[in-house]
């Protein structure tokens, strides 16, 4: 297993078991010390999945257990993660959507309803090196910026793939911002799996929106050598420097978001892309009755959205969200 993707499994009150589909099998997990504060996940048959990261290799359990799963006991509002639990206290129903705090923070795109998978899937230029397949969400990420927020990036750099911050990194030299988008791509409307590994990935990197001082600047330098050749992927090449001013190139951009990092000032903004949730599937499970069941994925959907954005209000940096209508 080279690239650990999150899951979703509802887990059976009775036996306390669930499945989880691993590369085309179906595994059958069990859960140990339930109630306690050391719970464990086992499988027998995973231990035969190998997790490869970085130059390093361990067992698929092994890495599960590793703090890597959480529990939620819907019905208690509670988590449990790494030896803790946590009540999470997250309103989840509102009269009117747009009464919630972090409604006018997102925005449906219907052009994410169509689309395929996350780079490759759809009508492709093999000519045009700037715009990736049609029904891609990197597609409809970037055709918004080119035609909603086009005088607002000077530069747009795709970063996928090699250890990557983000899948882009945008800034505007004008507004004095940086912009770490990240992007998912799931069949589902309220998919709180696919939401989960796309914030954590933005939680885990948004360290690096604080990286100012000299001694921890170069790892940009760093990245020169990756930005500088084409992406590829399926057998699609694309240039990495999606957008740039005219005559302006990688060194350029590495010098201005230098230049942005050091500046106390500077605003920070991180963008979610998602094909996995609809802005109208979670209007209607907020503003259900009291004593209406709402679907249990939506609970932890909830959950996450409050999380990420304590975190990041808590050190400053925007939250946008772009899904489906």
């Amino acid at each position: 297993v080279e690239e650990i993707d999150s899951f979703y499994a509802e887990i059976d009150k009775s036996s306390g078991s669930f499945i989880i589909d691993v590369i085309g099998a179906k595994c059958t997990f069990s859960i140990e010390g339930m109630g306690s504060r050391s719970i464990s996940i086992k499988c027998e048959d995973a231990k035969k999945y190998i997790v490869f990261q970085e130059d390093d290799k361990i067992s698929l359990l092994e890495y599960i257990n590793n703090g890597n799963f959480t529990l939620f006991y819907t019905d208690k509002q509670t988590a449990y993660s790494d030896g803790r639990y946590y009540i999470t206290n997250v309103q989840t129903r509102y009269s009117q959507a747009e009464s919630w705090e972090m409604w006018r923070n997102i925005e449906a795109l219907s052009a994410m309803g169509a689309c395929k998978n996350e780079k490759t899937k759809g009508l492709n230029d093999p000519k045009d090196y700037y715009n990736w397949p049609e029904k891609s969400v990197f597609r409809v990420i970037c055709d918004e910026i080119n035609n909603n927020y086009n005088e607002e990036f000077d530069y747009l750099i795709c970063d996928d793939m090699q250890s990557e911050i983000a899948d882009f990194i945008g800034i505007s030299t004008k507004k004095r911002k940086i912009y770490f988008i990240h992007c998912k791509y799931k069949k589902s409307l309220l998919s709180a799996s696919a939401f989960e590994d796309v914030l954590g990935q933005a939680s885990k990197n948004s360290h690096y929106l604080f990286m100012t001082s000299a001694e921890e600047l170069p790892y940009l330098d760093k990245r020169e050598e990756k930005w500088k050749k084409n992406w590829q992927s399926s057998g699609i090449i694309k240039s990495r420097l999606v957008k740039s001013p005219k005559g302006k190139t990688i060194n350029n951009f590495i010098e201005e978001i230098k230049e942005l990092l050091g500046d106390y000032n500077t605003e920070r903004e991180v963008w979610i892309a998602t094909a996995g949730l609809s802005k109208k599937a979670l209007k209607k499970e907020i503003e259900k009755d009291t004593g209406v069941d709402q679907a249990e994925e939506f609970h932890q959907l909830m959950w996450f959205f409050q999380n990420i954005e304590d975190t990041f209000s808590g050190i400053g940096v925007k939250l946008k969200i772009f899904c489906k209508e």
